[in-house]
């Protein structure tokens, strides 16, 4: 979106053995508070819950067997703190909300919300799930111990003492469910603290066995706990594993897999390229939120704001004019319950060019709405203006709430301000149009305007004579006048006059549906 203030240039779930060990590593987001001694004392590490707060889990494995992919998933959940008031404990909600398998996308966990309570020492109380697809529920209810104590909530339990350099201390899960044994150990090293991060060696065994199936894994790694953000910012492990089926046959795989855990969801000032991520994504929401706040409250209107309808949605008639109010309040809704993540210009969605600037990764539910409300941002869309960036994140909202983009035009572009195109096409197929009419009616202008707002013509009660002969200097060439009488009508939204004329030098089409040519008054 090229936009100014003012005007301006322009130019799966899986409950099977190797998916237990694969996925052991699922940490849950969480705000920690470190109290520290004097190094030669040692730390301690304590769990501590700010209510209000929201984190970002990014989780990235892979399985390989030789030259052959096993599995790589992706995958990220939100995570919300909430404290009911007089409660003991913090209740800490997960949803996942983006997660695939070789880039196929698994639905599992759409719409499921899971709970529990986190005492300070780490330990998952009042573990509950709700919502999801029913067909889904049987099989993540047989899973409910797995997502309580190491696929969703799953965190290290720290020592009631201090930890030294060099000391350590051991994280151990257990599962046992529906006939299968699963287990693993993880030994935590603190290997220094420096610049506010404490960096850790990690060395995990893990095992499964049931149902004549079972498996080995074996893996090291690091994770670092920020200090200064109480919080573990990361986690990175490699190993080797083997599974063996019906008791004959084994395979050997590789394994490897990192998370980040962030506030943003990744946007930090290597992935975004500008220093400040988190202060531009803030302003964006805020800014997005008051322009669409103020065209609702001022639609339709009169005048230039009801013009501005004719701009960006290409003349709409009442009823499509009540299906963009009705669009910008379900974006509302939308808008502030974003989730807002970033990629890297590595990622293959985000290329160069315009309208790339952020990704929607979760198809559309039946009847058109998202079951998701994840954004992710390209580096480009932090190098966009504020109100560019407004515009940007009412786009996402609109698509989110059911508009296509089907006919999606960008402001520089011929297309969109081409009436020819209807303006069915534009309402329910173009949701950048929502972005540049909001910014409208709150005062922005652009420095590319249409040449013609050829919408609801006026007639004017006044007729012009238009000859349709040659007027001839020549006496003897006068004839009788056998012109025609044709009425002006005037565009209300500039004032243009035209008539009705297919024959004239000039005359043209220039609104979708319209049968007959306009030809323009030379001045207007």
């Amino acid at each position: 979106m090229l936009l100014r203030r003012n005007i301006v240039r322009y130019t799966g779930m899986n409950t099977k053995s190797l998916y237990v060990i694969a996925t052991w590593q699922a940490v849950v987001i969480m705000v920690f508070c470190t109290h520290s001694l004097a190094a030669d004392e040692g730390f301690r590490f304590f769990y501590n819950f700010a209510p209000g707060v929201t984190f970002y889990e990014m989780d990235h494995s892979r399985q390989e067997s030789g030259s052959k992919l096993i599995s790589e998933f992706r995958r990220t959940i939100e995570f919300r703190v909430s404290q009911a008031h007089g409660a003991a404990l913090p209740t800490l909600s997960a949803r996942i909300i983006e997660l695939s398998n070789k880039g196929r996308r698994i639905d599992y966990y759409n719409g499921v919300q899971f709970e529990a309570n986190i005492s300070a020492t780490g330990e998952v109380t009042e573990y509950s799930f709700s919502g999801g697809l029913p067909r889904y529920q049987p099989l993540i209810q047989a899973a409910g111990a797995a997502n309580r104590n190491n696929n969703i909530f799953w965190m290290p339990r720290f020592p009631g003492k201090p930890v030294k350099i060099g000391d350590s201390f051991t994280d151990t899960v257990f599962l046992n469910s529906a006939g299968m044994e699963a287990g693993g150990q993880t030994v935590f090293e603190l290997e220094e603290v420096r610049d506010k991060l404490a960096r850790f060696k990690l060395r995990h065994t893990g095992s499964t066995s049931g149902g004549g199936a079972g498996g080995t894994q074996v893996s090291q790694g690091h994770a670092i706990f920020d200090l200064d953000k109480g919080m573990w910012s990361s986690f990175e492990l490699s190993g080797e594993g083997t599974a063996q089926l019906a008791g004959v046959l084994s395979q050997h795989y590789k394994t490897s897999s990192r998370k980040e855990i962030s506030r943003n969801g990744g946007c930090d000032q290597a992935t975004t390229g500008v220093s400040n991520p988190d202060s531009a994504i803030s302003h964006a929401r805020t800014l997005a939120n008051q322009l669409v706040h103020n065209a609702l409250a001022r639609w339709p209107g009169t005048g230039e704001n009801l013009y501005a309808s004719y701009r960006h949605f290409h003349c709409p008639n009442r009823p499509q004019m009540t299906m963009i109010r009705d669009n910008l309040a379900a974006a509302e809704q939308i808008l502030g319950n974003l989730t807002l993540t970033c990629l890297p210009a590595s990622a293959d969605v985000c290329s160069n060019v315009r309208g790339s600037e952020v990704n929607l990764p979760v198809e559309s539910l039946p009847g058109g709405a998202s079951g998701s409300r994840l954004v992710q941002l390209c580096p480009s869309f932090f190098h966009m203006d504020d109100d560019e960036q407004a515009g940007t994140l009412i786009a996402a909202a609109i698509k989110l709430s059911g508009v296509g983009d089907s006919h999606r035009c960008m402001l520089q572009d011929d297309c969109y301000f081409d009436f020819l195109r209807p303006a069915a096409e534009v309402v329910g197929g173009n949701p950048y149009a929502y972005g540049y009419y909001a910014l409208a009616l709150s005062g922005w202008t652009f420095s590319r305007e249409p040449s013609r707002t050829p919408c609801f013509p006026q007639a004017s009660g006044n007729y012009i004579q238009v000859d349709g002969g040659a007027a001839a200097t020549d006496p003897a060439s006068v004839q009788p006048y056998r012109g025609d009488f044709y009425e002006i009508f005037s565009d209300p939204a500039t004032g243009d006059r035209f008539i009705w004329h297919n024959n004239l030098s000039g005359a043209g089409y220039y609104l979708y549906g319209e049968t007959g040519m306009r030809y323009y008054l030379p001045g207007d």
